[in-house]
């Protein structure tokens, strides 16, 4: 029996061509985008990380006193002294490593000068982990011990593959990394990118400088732990509470009036996504659930009228015994194949939307995601149509069948068999019609309501990212072309020089800066630390050194490392005081430039320059004098406030790796080679890499809301042209059930006038009845959206108010359509009919 209800349902859709078109495009749509946006749910929130017993590992991070301004938080890294005081007195894991994610380093001796990403772990990084290595071994414990003299590294198996022809014999061999010699001891299995998700290689720790690594109040290492066998995360929580103010009493703040620090666990699935980008997919998800919803209205409304035309059969049908129960299944067998159908075309829609939710943009390297904490970057490489979210799809096109069609097929199966059978016109305007406009009307109701709140949702979204865009970013990005240039320190910053000499990176840097200055069509260079918009820039402590510091106001500012052109290359304007000089040398007293941020918030009512103050970097924590006030620049994104900034000349601290920015008239592709020849006369060994124009990165920093933007505004405008046919299917069906009805009102003398003001009428008031029950859905969830909007209330009149007015606009043109058809009806042919 079922085999033959999937033959007649299959005959049925295909002798009405155009009625399963247009329902399988529209279920295709709404499932397909449904399904798109799930397979970025599962990639980011429910597909288990590739480790082993992923459910064992946690995250344990540090947290800061509140008092703590910009670096209050309970997700802060650990220096490596805290760490390791926290290693040996824990007793909940089986093993824990630190991890540095930023790491980068020249790769030479290969091909070609390259820069790789890579990580900087701990000796059971990997073990803590369950991942072996695909060739070779681990780092040994006494590797893990060793000083930095004995370097060793773990090649990604990306890199291996690329650079050494996935070649057995690679192990052993020798790879300068920031010009230091370390020896492949194993590569690590296919698809592994460590934490960070972007891994070409692994070195660890202790390659680093013994001085870095006894740094207490360096900050730069996220500690990952597997769970004892037997522990479970609560007990972790616990234990990691308490560790954590053993810690502050062994390490207690030096700021003035210092608070208390601590520790926090987690698991890998609390810590593995930004917030920011969690409430991002749940969001989107929310919406593409509306398009569903309004697909399945439309798709149920089209049933209704087909119903109202099957009415005849199903009564035949009735008449000659046919139970309700046994016809309601075969409706329901018509709606499920049409939703398969619907879902084959959804799972095409679902990998086109997969392919662009997954993109990233080559200017930039940004995800549509965005970049996010946690280990986001683990996963939203890998948003693809999974055997999950093939099985999500199929899931959905089954339960929308069902939902789409069992109100229609319970409708149908209500028909007066007397009254069908008859075939009159009367028939038409019986309980059983009006009933049905009635069931269409709610659905319409519904389907406004829906498609205002999917509509309200894109224009806040919008309008937050015009006044995002609109913000002031404190530099001309125009014309400016950025890179970075990575110097390794044993060679360019040796220890053995006197603190107040010149170091050679400081000499190349200078020699780099005065060639590119020279090249044809360059206006100006300079460098940076930290790039406008980038975040992640170093933070210090602030200590005033004519006064004592008031209680409570401690500061923290960031801290920038530039050359004496930055300002003029980005165009940052002078408000008092004087730039850098050529004259600020090592030897030469310390000098800062601070930003307005920083005038008006710790000198208010006075003037900062010729202040001595202090900064929390190696010479500089004693006495330096404020000679300039600039312009505020954006760091940490252009929906963030601007923080108090200080600035050091680069002539003064000497720093290995820096940016790059270069105004001039020349395009990137004659500017670009023209720099890359300069530095490599200098140095053949220094790559450059993030090449980049500072419009670049500021499309970079505004990915994630341009394209969240888009994607809603995408769904609402799907929205309402479903609400559009939805609304004009009614009105249309309406004129065809009213038309005796029409016909005796023409001919007893009403004008065409008074119809056409009366369906419309009917059709307005719809809308005007979903329109606002969508507004107070949309009013009362507002506050999802808070934080995804910038200078943008949820409550916006503005919005609701143009919004309304669209949604009136469209009602009207489509009920306006089948009202004119309706004036056209010839009184005496409908009365003949009769």
């Amino acid at each position: 029996m079922l085999t033959d209800d999937l033959k007649y349902a299959i005959r049925g859709l295909g002798r009405r061509k155009g009625f399963t078109a247009v329902a399988v495009l529209t279920l295709a749509i709404g499932i397909g985008a449904n399904t798109a946006i799930y397979s970025v749910v599962d990639a980011t929130l429910l597909r288990p990380l590739p480790f082993v017993e992923p459910d064992r590992l946690m995250t344990v991070s540090l947290t800061t006193p509140p008092n703590h301004g910009a670096m209050t938080t309970d997700d802060m890294d650990w220096s490596y002294p805290k760490f390791e005081m926290f290693r040996r007195e824990q007793r909940q894991f089986t093993s824990l490593s630190v991890w540095q994610g930023q790491s980068s380093f020249s790769l030479t001796g290969i091909n070609e000068a390259e820069r790789v990403r890579g990580e900087t772990v701990g000796g059971e990084y990997l073990r803590t982990l369950g991942v072996r290595p695909a060739l070779g071994r681990d780092f040994t414990a006494e590797e893990d011990q060793t000083s930095e003299t004995h370097l060793v590294a773990i090649l990604g198996f990306d890199l291996w593959s690329r650079d050494f022809g996935r070649d057995p014999q690679a192990i052993g061999r020798s790879v300068a990394l920031n010009a230091r010699t370390y020896r492949i001891v194993g590569v690590a299995p296919r698809g592994f990118r460590g934490l960070s998700g972007s891994a070409q290689l692994f070195v660890p720790v202790h390659t680093q400088s013994t001085q870095a690594l006894s740094q207490r109040w360096s900050h730069q290492w996220s500690v990952i732990a597997r769970l004892k066998p037997g522990v479970t995360a609560a007990q972790a929580r616990s234990m990691a509470a308490i560790l954590g103010k053993r810690i502050d009493e062994a390490y207690p703040d030096p700021m003035p009036n210092g608070g208390a620090w601590g520790a926090k666990a987690r698991t890998v699935d609390e810590a593995r996504v930004d917030p920011a980008i969690r409430q991002s997919v749940l969001v989107l998800f929310g919406a593409v659930a509306f398009v569903l919803l309004i697909a399945c209205v439309n798709i149920a409304n089209l049933l209704l009228a087909r119903a109202s035309s099957r009415r005849k059969e199903i009564a035949v049908r009735l008449a000659l015994g046919a139970s309700a129960g046994r016809l309601v299944r075969q409706l329901l067998t018509e709606s499920v194949v049409l939703a398969l159908a619907g879902g084959v075309g959804g799972i095409g829609v679902a990998m086109l939307g997969v392919r662009v939710l997954g993109a990233v943009d080559p200017a930039t390297g940004s995800s549509i995601l965005g970049a996010g904490g946690g280990f986001t970057a683990v996963v939203t490489g890998d948003v693809r149509v999974s055997g999950a979210t093939l099985g999500f799809a199929l899931l959905l096109s089954l339960v929308t069948g069902v939902l789409f069609g069992l109100a229609p097929a319970l409708q149908a199966t209500r028909a007066s068999v007397t009254e069908a059978m008859k075939g009159g016109g009367a028939a038409t305007v019986g309980a059983g019609g009006v009933r049905a406009l009635t069931g269409r009307n709610i659905l319409i109701v519904a389907e406004f309501a829906l498609a205002l709140v999917l509509l309200v949702g894109a224009g806040l979204m919008l309008k937050s990212l015009d006044r995002l865009l609109a913000a002031r970013t404190g530099i001309d990005a125009e014309h400016v072309q950025t890179f970075g240039v990575s110097l390794p320190s044993v060679k360019y910053r040796p220890r053995d020089i006197p603190r107040d000499s010149v170091t050679p990176g400081q000499q190349l840097f200078a020699q780099l800066t005065d060639r590119v200055a020279a090249l044809p069509g360059v206006t100006a260079a300079g460098l940076s630390s930290c790039a406008p918009l980038s975040g992640g820039c170093n933070e210090t402590i602030l200590f005033y050194r004519d006064r004592e510091t008031p209680k409570g106001a401690e500061a923290v500012v960031g801290v920038h490392f530039v050359s004496p052109g930055f300002f003029s290359a980005l165009r940052v304007p002078l408000k008092g005081g004087r730039m850098f000089a050529a004259a600020d040398g090592m030897k030469s007293p310390k000098v800062v430039v601070i930003n307005e941020a920083m005038a008006k918030r710790f000198f208010p009512g006075e003037n900062p320059i010729g202040k001595p103050i202090g900064v929390g970097v190696a010479g500089f924590d004693e006495r330096d004098e404020i000679v300039g006030i600039v312009g505020d620049i954006k760091y940490d994104g252009l929906d963030q406030p601007t923080k108090p900034d200080v600035f050091i000349s680069t002539t003064q601290m000497p720093a290995t790796s820096l940016i790059m920015f270069v105004r001039g008239s020349a395009p990137s592709s004659v500017v670009v080679p023209a720099i890359r020849r300069e530095l490599a006369s200098l140095d053949k060994d220094l790559p450059m890499f993030d090449v980049l124009t500072m419009r670049d990165r500021i499309g970079g920093a505004t990915t994630r809301p341009r394209y969240s933007a888009m994607l809603f505004g995408t769904f609402a405008a799907v929205a309402l042209v479903l609400s559009a046919i939805g609304i004009y299917g009614v009105m249309s069906y309406a004129v065809t059930q009213r038309s005796r009805e029409i016909g005796i009102r023409m001919a007893l003398g009403a004008d065409r006038s008074r119809v056409l003001g009366m369906i419309v009428g009917r059709g307005m008031s719809l809308a005007a009845i979903g329109a606002a029950t969508g507004a107070l859905i949309a009013l009362a969830g507002g506050r999802v959206l808070t934080s995804m909007l910038y200078e943008v209330k949820p409550t916006d009149p503005v919005t609701f108010s143009l919004v309304a007015a669209l949604l009136g606009v469209v009602a009207l043109v489509a009920s306006a359509i089948p009202a004119r058809r309706a004036t056209r009806v010839d009184p005496l042919s409908v009365m003949r009919a009769e």
